[in-house]
């Protein structure tokens, strides 16, 4: 039972930092995407 508790344990930190690496390595991407967008929209609708 306190393998199994402790296996649950381990499983739930490994998904936290493979989210956090996740979050690390893709959050620039997506903010320099939302700003390119940003930039693109006011382009294409400034006259």
């Amino acid at each position: 039972m306190e393998a199994e508790q402790r296996n649950l344990v381990m499983r739930i930190l490994k998904t936290a930092l493979s989210l956090f690496v996740a979050a690390t390595v893709l959050g620039p991407f997506v903010a320099l995407s939302a700003y390119a967008a940003t930039i693109l929209a006011a382009a294409v609708v400034a006259p």
